[in-house]
């Protein structure tokens, strides 16, 4: 089964349709694929926390449940983008136990219990499948104020208030604030480096998912509000254009914030939006509290946050949330994705002087995108990781990363669940296309620009267009401008050397054939490796 990734949480029901059949042609003959055996995980979901809220004679939410590989968890653990299979569990089940303590109101309207009422404990079943072969984790959350809707991203994860929790082994402790550990769940055997499904199948019992911390923080609301860039002359927000191959002029210590491209993020939405944003069909909770978060995080894992847990080309520098993550639009595997550096304070030293391990609340941040792309092909087990940079060396003659690339090799293979043997570093151009922004806080919660907000939907009709030709309604709803952003990776900007005519030679040239091959099957989708055959991607 695919991985299904995380923007599309639709669930679709699709039609079959028969039409009439004449005797007087021959059907063609159908092929049908094999069934394959596949897993089941069955258990059940226990709830420690709030009363649920009622309305409309139902209890408001449901448990979400999301499967992750584990080789492939969620930001920050790793770079996942999808999910191999989720299930939810309406409150009418979770709660049906419960549901005589519950008030609801005769005229339909919400009923919340009190605020200091005791806190509950609820369970109900759950099921998830089918499941491909392989180890997995489970995260989940109580959407305790019924605001989660999959199939969109801007309504598709927890909210402030909702119940954290999953698949977790250390159960009382995380019940009593203990940070969570994730149970690996296997299904089939594991035969070498990969997992057998058995000729049966697997159905996996008594699997507890537990749901009881509940999220302090808000989705990180934000918008493209300012853009830094002496390099390239980069000066609108909402139309940022990084150079493929682009050349940091001094990567020295006094000089590497400055040859970066940096952006700076806004909380919330811009004033005349947030009403429409705040109101249906959006109801985002843009008051509360209506900052970003930042904070030093336990970048590398070892379950402590110290000196050790710096950005992957130095500890000197740490690593902070909110992590910011650009991901090639339109393309899920191979993966590509530029890996930000969320400064504090708006700048490199202030990040180094930063030592709160506890959120500090901002109304903005400031975000530097690295001159290199990330690609990930996950149809191989670990995954083939190629770190791509234009050069090895700025314009004054410095490593960008470094001489040695053993540490950023571990880093990059612990981020993205793979081996150290399978991460390759290639000098040429960056993949280009539009990137879309995931901006996450280490409880999981995300914020992607662009989302719906930003555009107009298939069924809905583009009104009244802006000096831009951008509708400013979406049918009934306004179109909100901020949120439908990208930043654009392709122009050519330099020759052999900073002065000359731009040229897209270097784009297509590689130190080894095998170089070459392991940029198109790891960084390209089909069609862009026939454009890079022919020399006409950039």
């Amino acid at each position: 089964m695919a991985r299904r990734t995380l923007a599309l949480y639709a669930l679709l029901a699709p039609g079959i349709a028969v039409g009439a059949l004449s005797c007087d042609h021959d059907l063609p003959l159908l092929e049908f694929e094999e069934l394959q055996p596949r897993g089941v995980i069955e258990g059940q979901v226990l709830y420690q926390g709030p009363p649920p809220c009622t309305e409309g004679g139902h209890v408001v939410g449901a448990a979400v449940l999301y499967l992750f590989h584990s080789d492939g968890l969620p930001p920050p653990e790793g770079l996942a983008p999808s999910v191999e299979n989720f299930a939810a569990v309406a409150g009418d089940v979770l709660f049906a136990d419960y549901v005589g303590q519950l008030q609801f109101n005769a005229d339909g309207s919400r009923w919340c219990a009190p605020q200091g009422t005791p806190n509950i404990t609820a369970s109900g079943n759950f099921v998830i499948s089918p499941i491909s072969a392989g180890s997995f984790q489970i995260r989940a959350f109580y959407d305790l104020d019924g605001d989660y809707f999959p199939a969109f991203d801007y309504s598709n994860l927890a909210t402030k208030g909702d119940i954290n929790g999953g698949g977790i082994l250390n159960i009382d402790e995380f019940f009593n604030g203990g940070k969570p550990k994730y149970r690996d769940i296997e299904i089939g055997t594991l035969n070498g480096d990969e997992y057998v499904m058995p000729s049966k199948g697997v159905r996996l019992q008594n699997v507890t998912v537990s749901l009881g911390q509940p999220y302090t923080m808000q989705r990180p609301y934000m918008y493209y509000a300012g853009v830094e860039d002496e390099q390239y002359g980069n000066t609108d927000p909402n139309n940022i254009v990084m150079p493929a191959d682009y050349w940091a002029k001094d990567f020295t210590l006094l000089g590497t914030e400055k040859s970066l491209l940096r952006v700076v993020f806004n909380a919330g939405v811009p004033a005349e939006e947030k009403d429409a944003a705040m109101a249906p069909p959006f109801n985002w909770h843009l008051d509360d509290p209506g900052k970003l978060m930042v904070y030093r995080f336990d970048f590398n894992g070892d379950g402590l946050v110290d000196e050790n847990d710096g950005i992957p080309e130095t500890s000197l520098v740490p690593a902070l949330m909110p992590l910011m993550i650009w991901q090639k639009s339109g393309q899920s595997n191979p993966t590509v994705v530029n890996l930000g550096i969320t400064f504090a304070d708006d700048s490199l030293f202030g990040s180094v002087a930063f030592t709160s391990v506890d959120p500090v609340p901002y109304d903005h941040i400031t975000v530097a995108l690295r001159p290199a792309a990330i690609c990930i092909d996950s149809s191989t087990s670990p995954s083939q990781v190629t770190l791509v940079s234009p050069y090895e060396k700025d314009q004054n003659g410095e490593y960008i990363f470094g001489a040695d690339l053993s540490g950023l090799k571990g880093a990059l293979a612990g981020l993205t669940g793979t081996v150290a043997e399978n991460v390759e570093f290639i000098y040429t151009c960056m993949p280009p296309g539009d990137y879309g922004l995931n901006a996450i806080y280490t409880s999981g919660q995300v914020w992607m620009l662009p989302n719906e907000g930003g555009y107009c939907m298939p069924r809905e009709e583009p009104k009244n267009p802006d000096a831009n030709g951008l509708p400013t309604e979406c049918g009934s709803r306004r179109r909100l401008n901020s949120q439908g952003i990208t930043v654009r990776v392709g122009t050519i900007a330099h020759g052999r050397t900073p002065e000359a005519a731009p040229d897209p030679s270097h784009c297509y040239e590689f130190a080894s054939e095998e170089l070459r091959e392991r940029y198109r099957t790891t960084c390209l989708t089909p069609a862009e490796r026939k454009l890079f055959d022919e020399q006409t991607l950039f």
